[in-house]
């Protein structure tokens, strides 16, 4: 498309734009509520493992913030080469993989439990970054506030959605009691 020097770019919407910011709502939740099933669970995971080391749990826990460095910039690297549409189905698939191995650590260690946190945690960037782009891209001036909102709070909504099934799921029985010095409590 080639456009004179004064004039202005169209801007086409889509009908399916608001399908695809739901579905784009939908893969950022995912992410959310991994990120979210990490932060409750270290008592658990030290009444069923007490080989781990608490030191180990703790960087686990950061490791969103810890992986969201590296690949931020290959996250923007790859919206700006392949597209919208690579970069959020890489983060996906990341997603998925990671999910798979922590899947894993039901049937043996909880180390898989442990990596496949880490490798969903890498998948963050390619969800989070491509917000801003997505709504100047398939949105118009009046809407383009309202979707970058809902795209940004779809993540911080998982981790309330995985905080609302952990509450669900686990009852103060399967808690450690901190009193106690780490003794679970019977």
């Amino acid at each position: 498309m080639k456009l004179k020097e004064n004039e202005a770019p169209t801007l086409i919407l889509y009908k399916y734009r608001w399908v695809v910011l739901f579905a784009y709502f939908l893969s950022s939740a995912a992410t959310g509520s991994i990120q979210g099933s990490l932060s409750t669970n270290r008592k658990i995971i030290d009444k069923i493992d007490n080989d781990m080391d608490k030191e180990e749990l703790d960087w686990a826990k950061y490791s969103d913030l810890i992986m969201y460095l590296p690949m931020n910039f290959t996250s923007i690297w790859l919206i700006e080469k392949y597209g919208l549409k690579t970069c959020i189905s890489t983060g996906c698939i990341i997603m998925i993989v990671g999910s798979l191995i922590r899947f894993m650590s039901l049937f043996g260690s909880v180390w898989f439990w442990f990596f496949g946190h880490i490798i969903c945690m890498s998948g963050q960037a390619y969800l989070k970054n491509p917000v801003t782009k997505l709504a100047s891209n398939w949105f118009g001036d009046k809407e383009r506030g309202i979707a970058t909102a809902i795209g940004i709070v779809s993540g911080p909504l998982g981790i309330f959605i995985s905080q609302g099934m952990i509450l669900a799921i686990f009852t103060n029985d399967d808690k450690l009691d901190e009193d106690q010095g780490g003794v679970p409590v019977d």
